[in-house]
């Protein structure tokens, strides 16, 4: 009689752990399993409700955005994070965006953004087409750890955003022009292949010494004259192309 009475509590025991991890595994942004989105991706809204007004234009442009990608190149198995994060995004339109891995993309938006709906409707599906190269270029030959390499992946997502959506140059990849550009691209060409080079210096403007957006500048124009050079090729489609390509 113990025996069966232990086995009937284990029994209780375990089906009441079992009910209890699977209360948030829903299909329609549960915490454990998000929105399921084409191509085998599921978005994820961790903006603590903060998006609510938002979240379906939100959710709109990120499901026309992974189709048009994926009509260019395959980025299947992604998971996308809306964060309501106003430090984490771009002070000029309102939202950002992160690549940290080759399966994950996360997109930080300012709920009291200025125009906020005009912005996702404009820069969100541009943004989320920059991050979706990165993470293709990462499943190939990675993001990169030298100026050079992080230079031309961020050539190559803006270049890819314009192939994608048909926007104008993005403000950080023409923040430095002209004879100014070519004057910095010589100073960054100096350490090209240091792999310890400050990522913020030269992408954020975060010291002095280096003009804001920099990085992104010199990486889209020597993109621009790849493409040039080579007019049968299309940002998707280099999306494996050493970096050592565009160092001409």
């Amino acid at each position: 009689m113990k025996k069966i009475f232990l086995l009937t509590v284990i029994l209780f025991i375990n089906l009441s752990v079992l009910s209890c991890s699977s209360g948030d595994d829903t299909e329609n942004g549960g915490a454990e399993t998000g929105i399921a989105l084409p191509f085998e991706s599921r978005l994820f809204f961790e903006d603590n409700g903060e998006l609510d007004p938002e979240r379906n234009a939100i959710e709109t442009v990120i499901r026309e955005t992974i189709s048009l990608v994926n009509q260019k190149m395959s980025v299947e198995n992604l998971n996308i994070r809306i964060k309501a994060s106003p430090s984490d995004a771009i002070p000029e339109i309102g939202i950002g965006g992160f690549n940290p891995n080759a399966g994950e993309v996360i997109l930080s938006i300012d709920p009291n953004f200025t125009n906020l709906a005009q912005s996702i409707a404009t820069e969100l599906g541009p943004l989320l087409a920059h991050e979706m190269h990165h993470a293709k270029r990462r499943r190939t030959v990675g993001y990169g750890s030298t100026l050079l390499e992080a230079s031309v992946s961020e050539g190559l997502a803006d270049c890819f955003a314009m192939e994608i959506t048909g926007i104008d140059p993005p403000i950080w990849s023409v923040a430095l022009t002209g004879s100014t550009l070519e004057e910095w691209i010589d100073i960054a060409g100096e350490s090209w292949n240091v792999s310890a080079y400050n990522h913020a210096r030269w992408f954020f403007g975060t010291s002095p010494d280096v003009p804001r957006w920099t990085g992104y500048s010199i990486g889209f124009k020597l993109v621009k004259d790849y493409i040039a050079a080579n007019p049968t090729r299309k940002p998707s489609d280099l999306f494996n192309e050493s970096a050592s390509s565009f160092d001409q």
